[in-house]
């Protein structure tokens, strides 16, 4: 069983010109083995079947004129007894007859070279191809083995003979009244089957090499067509795949400096906010306190001035505190879009609700960054638009990514509109900064509906 297995184990390792080789060979030697028996049992039956007709043929010619008397009694005289010894010795057809029995529709004996079997009656039963004459009028022949106890005499002759029983009729009817039955030396019958049968092997073998030749040089052609494609595209999936593993490694450096760049604006606003808020407004201040010195006597027009400069430092001041970020890099995630909320709040007096997954993964600074702009653009943005009504804001992580959710009530507005204006550069950078990020940017929006800006950004790089 263990060496049955380890051979099974082997097919699956065998390439499939080698598979269909195999199989086909099975197929074919079964194929062959089959056609070659069929074949062979044919010639079989068809010279037996020869042999009885010529045997039938003498049984009409000679014998069946010297059994009519049984058609007005049950028995056969002695003239008639040597008529058919006579019959059977006498004639050269008779030297291949071993013996001749002639038998009566009860199973009884009625002529036999064996004379103690005369008047012997057998049971038809016993003998199925004698009944089988009796009741379809068939000539039967066949090899047989002469193991019947009618059969004592014939097995000392030969071990095997053709038997044949042949009907016979009364003269113009259909009424069967006796079945001759002759046996006959089988030995140059079957050296002709046996000739017959290995030409016929052979021709059938032969035939199935050549076919067998023919499917394996077509198949192996075919199987070296597949092969050579096969390789043409292994190569094609593995230049694929170097592509591909290029173009990740190209991703991947691109959201890295994706996020640098991002870094880096940032601290770019940072500087230009820090010099507007320690230059001009400086600047401005100091203007403030020497314009009484300026202007002592023309009060009127120190005040239009003093109102002008006033106006233009709260304007730089609030620029520059717009552009300055607070400190995200030491933040919790949690806690940079609560700092958001608190300073939209400490500008606005707006109350704001706010909702977070218990525990939120620490995110890069660019992500933080990101997470705050797009919190206080969009505030900002419903201040304006939606008149700040039930605002929230809320954190969630979904399948390796957070999401950041910012919902006001407000009336809401169309996207179409939206879309075709150049009004909103704000959610336009917002969604810039969202792309380089490898993030996805949403809003929904309708008529009374009010407005929601969702942002989604992955958790893993790449």
């Amino acid at each position: 069983m263990k060496q049955l297995k380890s051979r099974l184990s082997l097919i699956p390792r065998l390439t499939l010109s080698e598979q269909f080789l195999l199989v086909s060979f099975f197929i074919l030697v079964g194929g062959m083995l089959t056609i070659g028996w069929w074949v062979s049992s044919r010639i079989e039956n068809a010279v037996i079947s020869q042999v009885a007709n010529v045997t039938a043929l003498y049984m009409k010619s000679f014998v069946a004129p010297l059994l009519q008397p049984l058609t007005t009694r049950q028995n056969l005289d002695n003239a008639q007894h040597r008529q058919l010894q006579q019959l059977i010795y006498g004639t050269p057809l008779g030297q291949e007859i071993v013996s001749m029995k002639v038998w009566a529709p009860d199973g009884t004996i009625l002529f036999s070279l064996t004379p103690t079997l005369i008047g012997t009656r057998f049971s038809l039963d016993d003998d199925p191809d004698l009944k089988a004459a009796f009741t379809t009028g068939q000539t039967v022949s066949h090899l047989s083995a002469l193991n019947r106890a009618e059969n004592a005499q014939e097995r000392l002759e030969a071990p095997q003979l053709i038997e044949t029983y042949v009907p016979v009729y009364e003269v113009g009817t259909s009424r069967i009244i006796a079945v001759a039955e002759f046996y006959q030396y089988s030995e140059a019958l079957l050296r002709q089957i046996d000739d017959a049968q290995i030409q016929t092997w052979i021709v059938v073998a032969v035939a199935t090499m050549i076919m067998y030749g023919l499917l394996s040089g077509l198949f192996a052609r075919g199987s070296r067509t597949i092969d050579r494609q096969k390789a043409q595209l292994q190569q094609s999936v593995d230049k694929l795949g170097a592509l591909l593993e290029e173009n990740r490694g190209l991703h991947r450096r691109l959201q890295v400096a994706a996020a640098r760049s991002a870094e880096l604006n940032e601290q770019f606003l940072h500087r230009v906010g820090r010099d507007l808020h320690d230059g001009p407004a400086q600047d401005l201040a100091l203007a403030l306190l020497r314009l009484d010195e300026v202007f002592p006597f023309d009060a009127s027009q120190a005040e239009t001035i003093r109102h002008a400069l006033r106006s233009a430092l709260n304007e730089i001041r609030s620029l520059a505190a717009g552009l300055q970020l607070p400190e995200l890099e030491t933040l919790e995630t949690a806690e940079v879009a609560r700092r958001a909320i608190r300073e939209f709040q400490r500008k606005t007096g707006v109350g704001v609700g706010f909702d977070a997954d218990g525990v939120l993964p620490s995110l890069p600074l660019s992500k933080k960054i990101a997470v705050y702009r797009v919190i206080a653009e969009a505030l900002h943005n419903s201040y304006r638009h939606a008149a700040a009504k039930d605002l929230c804001v809320r954190l969630t992580v979904r399948d390796q990514a957070i999401t950041v959710e910012i919902r006001d009530g407000g009336p809401g507005f169309d996207l179409a509109k939206l879309r075709a204006s150049d009004e909103h550069l704000g959610l336009a950078g917002l969604q810039q900064r969202v792309a380089l990020l490898a993030g996805v940017f949403e809003i929904q929006s309708s008529l009374e509906a009010g407005t929601c800006i969702r942002v989604t950004l992955p958790l893993v790089e790449g």
